[in-house]
């Protein structure tokens, strides 16, 4: 297998399909709470052969940090109003991609919304539309908790609602397989796959929370050289998916420079502190000797 510098892939336009679109959806719903840049995009109502999306365009688009996510789902506010976009347009679909840089993943927390953030070269987003909450104080089919495994909890004298989630969201399967792999919870990828079978995943907001924050206090347990090596696991595993789902099994072809911004966004994903100490070890040289080890030359 060939590690190229460039690709022809990287301005290849791919089209929705609807768990791409419900994906980008809910981002955009996080980028619209939180007031985050590209919180203008627009997003088609369906799938159609018109509009689409890059690559690189979708990477960036759908790296938000974790704490943004984590304070969408804590707030627990009604749907915010995306940008409307009822109908398509073929000019939609060829647009220009920006290159990603870690300057640009750094300036999410002080976005403005007034800031001009229509220009994403690619539409996209996630939907939240099959999140519920559970009427307080009701069992409602014995509902129970995913990570307590309980039906009711209190917390300050209060009822904590359970919310009820479609297992069709990419977006919160995704963060909570990535979190069960680097935690090696076996019990939670269990879970995951019973969840899964019944389409429909159930939590407490808060239980969510400290599951998340596990992993953080994991690494800040551990010594810096562990801390990095976790860390450094969860991005190689990112790379490694992407090249064995879509370079080995659609034969889509990426440049070093893009594997490097996309191991750049995962990084930024986790939203970790020290982002820029683990930023500068990601370079093309790094990467190649790791694709090299894992897939051969």
């Amino acid at each position: 297998m060939n590690w190229s510098e460039n690709s022809d892939s990287e301005n290849k336009i791919t089209f929705f399909n609807h768990d791409v679109l419900e994906k980008c959806r809910h981002i955009l719903k996080i980028r619209v709470t939180c007031k985050l840049k590209y919180n203008e995009v627009h997003l088609p109502g369906s799938p159609n052969n018109i509009d689409g999306y890059h690559t690189n365009c979708y990477s960036n688009f759908t790296a938000v940090k974790r704490n943004y996510v984590d304070k969408y789902n804590a707030l627990n506010l009604p749907e915010p109003d995306l940008p409307n976009d009822e109908s398509s347009s073929a000019s939609q679909a060829t647009l220009s991609c920006q290159p990603s840089t870690s300057s640009s993943a750094n300036s999410e927390s002080t976005a403005s919304s007034s800031e001009s953030q229509s220009t994403l070269p690619c539409h996209s987003s996630t939907s939240n539309e099959n999140v519920q909450n559970l009427e307080e104080g009701v069992d409602s089919d014995n509902v129970v908790c995913f990570f307590c495994d309980k039906s009711r909890k209190i917390h300050n004298y209060k009822v904590v609602p359970i919310v009820k989630c479609d297992c069709k969201l990419p977006i919160l399967i995704e963060k909570i397989v990535t979190h069960a792999i680097a935690l090696n919870d076996k019990q939670i990828l269990t879970k995951i796959e019973n969840a899964r079978s019944k389409n429909v995943i159930s939590y407490h907001n808060m239980c969510q929370l400290n599951y998340f924050k596990q992993l953080v206090s994991k690494s800040i347990q551990k010594s810096e050289w562990h801390a990095i090596r976790d860390i450094h696991v969860i991005i190689d595993n990112e790379i490694y998916d992407l090249i064995s789902n879509n370079t080995i099994a659609n034969k889509e072809c990426y440049s070093l420079k893009y594997l490097v911004e996309y191991a750049k966004n995962a990084l930024y994903k986790l939203g970790v502190d020290n982002y820029e100490s683990y930023e500068s070890s990601l370079t093309s040289t790094y990467l190649l000797e790791k694709l090299k080890k894992k897939f051969g030359d």
